[in-house]
């Protein structure tokens, strides 16, 4: 391989790496921000529903919430995320807002007040009809509140950014070898004439 092609791939690939590194990190950057943004939502919205909760003569166990009072508490009833009830015997679900969450064995344990912390907040990821979801469970007097968003949006998000860093990455890789190529034959400019000259003394 000349000299100057090496130069080339050297110019390239070290620009090549950058243009990928920057990527990457505003592609996890992006990621970070969209699931925290998607938390603090969870988190606002489930201390909305818990103080809802206190508001009402919520039932400890056993019977369902009256639906006038479900309607007239909004932050039970809003449809931006999915809101349930477990109680506390663990398999009655009161759903105010739809859809209904899956319901696992710590959402379980939490509802029973089988868990050491008395104030326990756990957040996951699981699925919801084929969507994914975030899903947030906390204690409260009857059980366990579990509010749902979906993230399909934020997955929509970043593959729309994926595609477009891809783009950029390519793009930036074919201009920085076009850019070490025009570098390389300046650079090697002199070079070629003294080698040229040699072999005309010669």
């Amino acid at each position: 391989m000349s000299l100057r092609w090496r130069l080339t791939l050297v110019i390239g690939g070290v620009v090549a790496l950058m243009v990928a590194g920057a990527s990457v990190l505003a592609y996890v950057s992006a990621d970070r921000e969209l699931n925290r943004q998607i938390d603090e939502f969870l988190l606002t919205r489930s201390r909305e529903a818990e103080q809802a909760l206190d508001s009402l003569d919520f039932p400890r166990i056993g019977s369902a919430l009256d639906t006038a009072d479900a309607i007239r508490v909004g932050a039970l009833t809003r449809p931006d995320a999915g809101v349930q009830v477990l109680y506390r015997n663990g398999n009655q679900v009161l759903v105010l807002s739809e859809p209904s969450l899956p319901i696992g064995r710590e959402d379980i344990a939490i509802a029973r007040d089988e868990t050491a912390d008395t104030t326990v907040r756990r957040l996951d990821e699981r699925e919801v009809d084929g969507v994914r979801y975030r899903i947030l469970t906390s204690s409260v007097d009857a059980g366990a509140l579990m509010i749902g968003r979906s993230i399909e949006e934020v997955d929509q998000t970043l593959v729309g950014l994926r595609g477009w860093l891809i783009a950029i990455s390519v793009s930036g890789t074919v201009a920085a070898a076009l850019v070490g190529w025009l570098v390389a034959n300046r650079v090697l400019r002199p070079v070629s004439r003294l080698a040229a000259a040699t072999r005309q003394v010669a």
